[in-house]
Parts: structure tokens; C-alpha cells; sequence
């Protein structure tokens, strides 16, 4: 069976800043109620789009975050983050609350959020779930940081992110994971089985996509630790002065040359990444120290590592045991949501006649009237 992954917290955003666009910029977004009325239509037909794209049965899964336990860990994470003051995100925040509850009281969709979490964790914990299961997963995002979620499993279950930029859609996978249809026969006694595949079943997809790219996961991850993350507010794992003075940091082209040193000494990284994580630190620092000819103090720049590593690798041995207790306790991989797309939200304000799209020259009373109560 093939499970919708969504990020929520970046597929909501992403339709709120489309549908700020088309109004005045003297105007605060979600400071009248048409305003929230008109964006839950835009979401809702975001979220119709997707339902097209998968008939049949399909699970459905929505991930926010819920604050984050890695600030706590790194009070720096994320702090030059900033709100935008041209929405009124209260207002807005009441609104994701309310239409999730709709949505879980009328479809068997799962909305999923726990305090302390990331989206980004509870995407890597469903579809490490769901895989294991023998389930497939496509996760609907265009955050990179989630690249190092793709994976093809031993049974060929996969999970491929599905980046539905407006401009430049793309589909990322394993290396290993073969989309196509080939050996997939239709016969008598296999139609329902054939029409629930995933590979049948991401065909629309696969056809409107730009392109589909492979990711080698050591590579993208070794870089990630080493590099850090500018937008997360995440440093290199070491900073230093050439001898001219200048401020030196692991830039993409001195981390390509370390995991190059690194992948010749140690076969498996990943490997001793979640299962010996002190020799992992002890050969990453030799590595950076000899390519970067740089003379640091180790235990600073292994400290430097662990940090970056806890931060940024999705894995559940860099997660709070509470978070992993809590998620065991309140899910289960029981999600099957067979949804059709003019019914979804109806008999709710939420809802809008499928044929109607929201718009900046929209008139309201043309489509108010196609709402329930």
C-alpha cells in the first residue's frame, strides 16, 4: 500500500505565502474571517490535487511540528528564524487547529504532532514504520534536509520525496529504487492487487515531474554534518584562520574532498554512524583535520560533530527517548484513507465546490454560496 506523507507545517506555509500574494500589501493576512475562509479553500484544493493523483485506496498522513526538543539541546537552532508581520499568525495558528480537527472528524486521515517534535522527525519515524511494515511512502515536501529520507528496503518497499515546487517539481530517490512499471502484469486473478501498487498508483506524478534524481545518502549526509546549515542557524563543525588572516570554514568543495578520504577508510559510515558513534567522530575528525591541513583541538571538533550530527541525521538513535515513547504509544500504522475529492470537508465552511478556484479577482459571493455552514 502506498502512504502520503505530507509536511505540513511547509505544505501550509507554502499555500499561505501563494495566497498572500494576490492581496493589497497594506493588508494583514487572517485578520477577517473571508480571508481565513478563502485560504481554507486554497488549501483544501492543494489538498484536492493530491487526492486526484492517487485513486483508489491511499493513506494520508499530515506531520507538523510541535515546538522542538533540539532547542533545548542547541538553545541556537533556528533563532534567527523571524515571523512574518504581515499575518496575524494567532489567528493563523487557530485555524490549522481547527481545520485538521475537521479533517480527522469526517476522513480517515491521521494528523500527526507531538510536543517536542519536528515534522521532520515524525516524517522519518512513519516512514521507517511504514517501510518495515511493507509499505511504500511518498513524502510531499520541498525541504532538502528530508533527502536523507529516501530508502529502498530488502522487500523493495521504497520511501521517494516528492518536492512539488510550483515551478520545478522533482522526484528524489534511492539509487535502487526501480519506479517503473516493468513486471507488473495484469491478470484475473491480480487486478485489485496491480491497481493498489505504488507504482502505478505515482504514475501522474512521475509524468509532471522535471526530473528524478538519485541520492546517495552517505554522501548527502556526511556533507550536511560537515557544512552545517545557515538556515537552521547550524555552523560548520570547525571555523579557523588561514595564515593571512582570514576566517576559513568547511566549505561544499572541502567537504566533498574529506567524505572523499573518509568513504576510502571506512567502507560503511553510515554503519558506524548509529552503531559506533565514537569511532565515527574519532575517523570523521582524523579525515577533516588531514584534508583541511587545519590543527584543531579534537575533543572541541568532536563535540563539534556530535552536535551537527544530533541536529541534522534523522535517525532514531539521535532522537529523545520520550519522543520515540510517545510516538509508539500514540500511532499505530493502521491509516487507510480512501477519500474522495468532492467530498472532502463537505458540510463543513471548509469545503468549496471543486469546480471553483480561489483567486485574487474572485468576486466572495460567487463561491460563498457553495459553502456549508
Amino acid at each position: 500500500m502506498l502512504y502520503v506523507l505530507i509536511d505540513a507545517n511547509n505544505f501550509f506555509i507554502k499555500n499561505l505565502f501563494a495566497y498572500k500574494s494576490g492581496m493589497r500589501k497594506s493588508e494583514i493576512l487572517f485578520e477577517k474571517e473571508e480571508q481565513i475562509i478563502e485560504y481554507s479553500h486554497v488549501i483544501s484544493n492543494s489538498l484536492f490535487s493530491l487526492l486526484e493523483r492517487f485513486e483508489g485506496v491511499v493513506g494520508f498522513i499530515l506531520c507538523f511540528d510541535n515546538k522542538t526538543w533540539r532547542k533545548s539541546y542547541y538553545s541556537e537552532y533556528k533563532a534567527h528564524r523571524e515571523y512574518d508581520d504581515a499575518v496575524n499568525w494567532d489567528a493563523y495558528f487557530r485555524f490549522v487547529e481547527d481545520y485538521c480537527e475537521k479533517i480527522q472528524s469526517i476522513h480517515d486521515i491521521k494528523v500527526s504532532r507531538i510536543e517536542g517534535s519536528e515534522a521532520d522527525d515524525l516524517l522519518y519515524l512513519w516512514s521507517k514504520k511504514l517501510n518495515s511494515a511493507g509499505n511504500d511512502c511518498i513524502i510531499v515536501s520541498e525541504d532538502k534536509d528530508l533527502l536523507q529520507l529516501v530508502s529502498n528496503t530488502k522487500t523493495n518497499n521504497f520511501t521517494i520525496i516528492f518536492n512539488n515546487n510550483f515551478k520545478t517539481p522533482k522526484i528524489y530517490k534511492h539509487p535502487k529504487t526501480d519506479l517503473s512499471e516493468s513486471g507488473i502484469e495484469l491478470t484475473i486473478f491480480n487486478v485489485s492487487e496491480v491497481f493498489t501498487n505504488s507504482r502505478i498508483k505515482i504514475k501522474s506524478i512521475l509524468k509532471e515531474v522535471d526530473s528524478v534524481e538519485d541520492i546517495e545518502i552517505e554522501d548527502f549526509l556526511l556533507k550536511k554534518i560537515l557544512i552545517g546549515d545557515d538556515g537552521d542557524n547550524v555552523p560548520s563543525v570547525w571555523n579557523w584562520e588561514n595564515s593571512k588572516g582570514k576566517k576559513k570554514r568547511i566549505t561544499p568543495s572541502i567537504a566533498d574532498k574529506i567524505v572523499k578520504n573518509f568513504k576510502t577508510i571506512n567502507e560503511k559510515p553510515l554503519y558506524y554512524l548509529v552503531n559506533d558513534f565514537e569511532f565515527f567522530k574519532n575517523a570523521l575528525c582524523d579525515s577533516i583535520k588531514f584534508v583541511a591541513s587545519i590543527t584543531a583541538d579534537e575533543d572541541a571538533l568532536k563535540q563539534n560533530i556530535e552536535r551537527n550530527c544530533k541536529l541534522m541525521c534523522l535517525h532514531h538513535k539521535f532522537f529523545p527517548t520520550d519522543l520515540l515513547v510517545q510516538f509508539k504509544e500514540k500511532f499505530s500504522s493502521s491509516v487507510v484513507g480512501k477519500l474522495e475529492k468532492t467530498e472532502f470537508l463537505k458540510g463543513t465552511k471548509y469545503f468549496q465546490d471543486p469546480r471553483l478556484k480561489v483567486g485574487k479577482n474572485d468576486r466572495l459571493d460567487t463561491f460563498f454560496s457553495a459553502f456549508g455552514d
